[in-house]
Order: structure tokens, then sequence, then C-alpha cells
């Protein structure tokens, strides 16, 4: 699973970088529409990741242990019940992001550098 992540943040990350408009600003690349989904999905994926990363600052779990972490959520099942919601609507993006882009890059292909800057 933390692989799964890391490839995603990867390509979310060269994404975002090559990326110097908003979503409601499209230029003349070669798939426009790829292009928007693709910053679609790149918003998605940081909307939840600030509103997991938000809850834990919220409730004393941000940079803490693993021990610790589940100690706290261990001695509050309400707390532990919401950790792992948000958690697990974290990895459903994650893995529907990694589909996403496994289909558009065996439909499109990776091209030359140069090539995929411009989606």
């Amino acid at each position: 699973m933390k692989r799964r992540l890391t490839l995603v943040m990867i390509a979310m990350i060269a994404i975002c970088l090559g990326a110097s408009s908003s979503l409601a600003q499209v230029g003349d690349e070669k798939d426009p529409d790829l292009r928007f989904e693709l910053l679609r999905l790149v918003k998605d994926d940081q909307d939840i990741r600030g509103k997991f990363n938000g809850f834990r600052r919220e409730r004393g779990l941000f940079g803490i242990d693993n021990k610790t972490l589940n100690e706290k959520l261990n001695n509050d099942p309400e707390l532990k019940k919401e950790f792992l919601a948000l958690a697990n609507r974290c990895g459903c993006l994650a893995d529907r992001n990694t589909c996403r882009q496994r289909r558009d890059f065996s439909e499109v292909g990776a091209g030359s550098d140069e090539e995929t800057a411009t989606v």
C-alpha cells in the first residue's frame, strides 16, 4: 500500500510541476480533456490529504509515532472510527487515481519526455 501511494504521489507531483494553469484554464495541449481530468485528480487528492492532516492536527494525532497513535486510537473507539473512515477514503481515492492513471497510460502511452510535458 505504501509503495502504491508513493507511486501515485510521484505521478501527481510530476503533473503538478508541469501544470501551470488552474483547473479553469486549460490551454491548447494535445489533449485538454485528459489534462483537465488529471488536474482534477490532483485537486481531489490534495483535498482529501488536507482533510486527513487537519483531522490529525485537531485531535493531536499529527507528528506522533505509530505506537502512540495506536494507543490513542485504541483508547477512544469513536476517534478510531472517524480516523479509519477518513483513512479509508484516502485509500479509496488513491486506488481510483491509480486505476485512472493506468488506463490513461495504456490508452495514450507515456510518449517522449517532450510530449508528456505538454499533456
